[in-house]
């Protein structure tokens, strides 16, 4: 598949390296040639330098003969005029947009101007979709939904307290209130991978349950993970991931608390957020912290443009008695080092972008695609197709790749947690876990 790129700043870049992985002809269009030059140099993939917004410059890039067009610069207006040329050039062509306005969808634009485009992509949206998940299942450092929300997977760290740390999965689904959990995946010492009954579950790893998400509180409950109900959170920032974050929580009836440095900012705040206390400081004054009640809160968030500031504060907030606290960072490597010095959760807005991007590029009929594990593995969602070697034969044979599974099936409303014995029939839902390593092999089950 061609797919032509706009943008090799963040998100184009991480981009750039995902699509290259699964072997799709790429061209990255940019102004800068420096950064064209390094992704060259480590990618095999043609590049064009010029402006986005010039349709010379995206007829040099072969807009002609591409499936796909992605427009990821920084610039929401340079994003939007190159999507309204490209489409002049190919109208048949697939169009995505990444814009970081409070603009989350296509209303406002007239009917002719929102026909062009299949999808915006907005990251603070997809971040702010995310926790609001983590949210609503205390002590989960992963939450993702398919199949309409049927279907849940949640990853938590298991430490030494909790009663299933030391003992073998077969073990663990031998108890009653566990015959509808499934253990997924596990990650330990950095590497994921798909556990056998004879697996001990260990302090550190994070382990990936599948069930239902009305019972994912029972789950964490039973895991030993589970804290209390969050009331109040306070966010620290109001960049357009803060002050997002801060409606919808107000929405659900959770108490906000913002704080953010500049006075002027403040005031705009206080006057757009109704029932949200704003307030002028930094999340890195203890005084402040103490004075709004942290070791009251259930939830502390950094989401300010300085990463290492939200870091700071969310550390912070955790010493000052904090029930949890989570950061929203773009540095790809800082995705494990702030959970190792204490951050619970570290969202990135490049792996949320992407991956809601990667839906609309997979082949075949895959309808959803979620990173887990700090990008390691990927959840991926798809409808059976009758003449696929997936379907018609029990799970036991068909010799998965080594590294993925079937994770549920959903057949006519009803979720199943697959057993050896399961036969996949055409139109079934499906939620797979697979190591990137092998995603191609898993096309190829499902083509």
């Amino acid at each position: 598949m061609k797919i032509v790129v706009a943008g090799a700043g963040g998100v184009g870049t991480y981009l750039t390296e995902r699509l290259v992985q699964e072997n799709h002809d790429l061209v990255v269009v940019d102004q800068n040639p420096d950064v064209l030059e390094s992704l060259a140099s480590l990618h095999d993939i043609q590049t064009v330098q010029g402006t986005t917004s010039s349709i010379a410059t995206l007829r040099d890039a072969g807009l002609e003969s591409a499936d796909i067009f992605i427009a990821a610069t920084s610039s929401d207006e340079a994003n939007l005029i190159s999507c309204l040329l490209a489409d002049s050039i190919k109208p048949d062509l697939r169009i995505i947009a990444r814009v970081r306005s409070l603009l989350t969808d296509a209303r406002g634009l007239s009917d002719r101007i929102r026909d062009v485009f299949d999808e915006f992509i907005n990251p603070d949206r997809e971040v702010v979709e995310v926790m609001l998940r983590l949210l609503e299942v205390p002590g989960a450092s992963e939450v993702n939904d398919f199949v309409d929300g049927k279907v849940r997977v949640v990853g938590t760290t298991i430490s030494d307290e909790m009663p299933i740390v030391n003992m073998p999965l077969k073990e663990i689904h031998k108890d009653d209130e566990a015959a509808n959990i499934f253990v997924a995946a596990v990650a330990r010492d950095n590497h994921l991978f798909i556990p056998s009954g004879d697996t001990v579950l260990k302090a550190g790893d994070t382990v990936y349950f599948v069930t239902e998400p009305r019972t994912s509180n029972q789950v964490m409950e039973w895991v030993g993970a589970r804290f209390e109900p969050v009331r109040t959170v306070i966010i620290w920032g109001g960049s357009n991931s803060g002050r997002l974050l801060a409606k919808r929580l107000v929405e659900r009836d959770i108490r906000v608390k913002l704080i953010d440095p500049e006075v002027e900012h403040c005031e705009i705040l206080a006057s757009e957020l109704n029932d949200v206390v704003v307030l002028n400081g930094s999340g890195t004054d203890q005084e402040l912290l103490i004075e709004e009640g942290v070791e009251e809160a259930g939830f502390f968030v950094g989401a300010t443009e300085d990463e290492e500031e939200n870091i700071l504060a969310a550390l912070l907030a955790k010493k000052l008695g904090c029930q949890r606290s989570g950061v929203m960072i773009n540095n790809m490597s800082y995705m494990d080092l702030v959970k190792k010095i204490g951050v619970d959760v570290a969202l990135n807005h490049r792996i949320m972008a992407a991956s809601s991007i990667l839906k609309f590029v997979r082949k075949g009929t895959v309808s959803s695609v979620f990173s887990i594990h700090d990008d390691d593995a990927e959840v991926i969602e798809t409808t059976a197709k009758a003449g696929s070697k997936i379907v018609g034969r029990p799970l036991m044979n068909m010799h998965f790749p080594q590294g993925a599974l079937v994770a549920a099936v959903v057949k006519k409303g009803h979720v199943i947690i697959p057993r050896g014995n399961t036969v996949i029939e055409p139109d079934d839902r499906l939620v797979l876990i697979s190591d990137r390593s092998v995603l191609s092999k898993i096309e190829k089950l499902l083509a």
